[in-house]
């Protein structure tokens, strides 16, 4: 029976020592967040990386997938304008420029070779590695029915978050509660 040759403890700890500090790293810049990829002009002012809002009141919704004719425009521009309470034909549209930022997770979990129905313990941390894997290297892409999905949360929450905004600075502005405000259109 062949045997193994040995290892040298200070080759395993050495080694040991070089994956962990790999992992390590990565997962540092794993963790780091991207910078607002959008520029605002003279008289805009850009919430976050899905809405700008321009001071004659201009609401422009940044969509980071591509149009081909699924209407995802539209979709991911309404969750924005409810959130946002603003009527969706006010809103102009703009694609979303290059930035890892606007990285579609879903698009990368969905290359995991298992059914969307399946959750086992096993999948779901294949499905995690992946969608990790599509953030780290800012994976912007549009296909696979993925916009929507990947999207849902994120747009509705850049809405969400662009009104609160506006409320908290009426109320300053007013010196009301922001509880006596209400949107509307």
């Amino acid at each position: 029976m062949a045997r193994a040759g040995k290892i040298a403890r200070r080759t395993f700890m050495i080694g040991t020592g070089l994956i962990a500090g790999g992992f390590a790293v990565g997962y540092y810049f794993y963790r780091q967040p991207w910078d607002n990829p959008l520029e605002a002009e003279d008289g805009e002012y850009a919430f976050n990386p899905y809405v700008k809002i321009a001071a004659d009141n201009t609401v422009t919704v940044i969509v980071p997938r591509a149009e081909m004719g699924q209407g995802v425009t539209t979709t991911l521009t309404a969750m924005v304008a409810e959130e946002l309470d603003v009527d969706l034909a006010a809103i102009k549209v703009e694609h979303g420029p290059e930035s890892a930022f606007y990285y579609n997770s879903v698009v990368a979990g969905d290359l995991v070779p298992a059914a969307f129905f399946n959750h086992s313990t096993i999948v779901e941390a294949a499905r995690t590695a992946f969608e990790a894997t599509g953030r780290t290297i800012g994976l912007q892409i549009t296909g696979g029915s993925t916009s929507t999905r990947d999207a849902f949360e994120k747009m509705r929450m850049a809405g969400a978050v662009a009104r609160a905004v506006l409320v908290k600075a009426a109320a300053n502005r007013l010196g009301v509660p922001e509880s006596a405000l209400v949107t509307a259109g």
